[in-house]
């Protein structure tokens, strides 16, 4: 299960903007993901964002995923 819905990158350029206080040229996304939405910047910025619908999980808490990740890691 991947996620089901997926933002217009075009819609995400202005706040993508706003937030990195520059232009944003190229805007990609990988090959969908289950827990969160991954876009590249410019081939140098890495952004997750909270799905818009349902994710693998009922709520999306990125705290927590590196925790564990980081105590799996460990």
């Amino acid at each position: 299960m991947t996620l089901a819905i997926e933002r217009d990158l075009e819609d995400l350029r202005p706040g993508l903007e706003r937030w990195l206080g520059r232009e944003v040229g190229r805007l990609e996304r990988p090959a969908p993901g289950w827990s969160c939405e991954t876009v590249i910047v410019d081939r140098a910025v890495v952004v997750r964002l909270p799905p818009l619908g349902e994710g693998a999980v009922p709520e999306y808490d990125l705290a927590l995923q590196v925790a564990v990740q980081e105590g799996v890691a460990a």
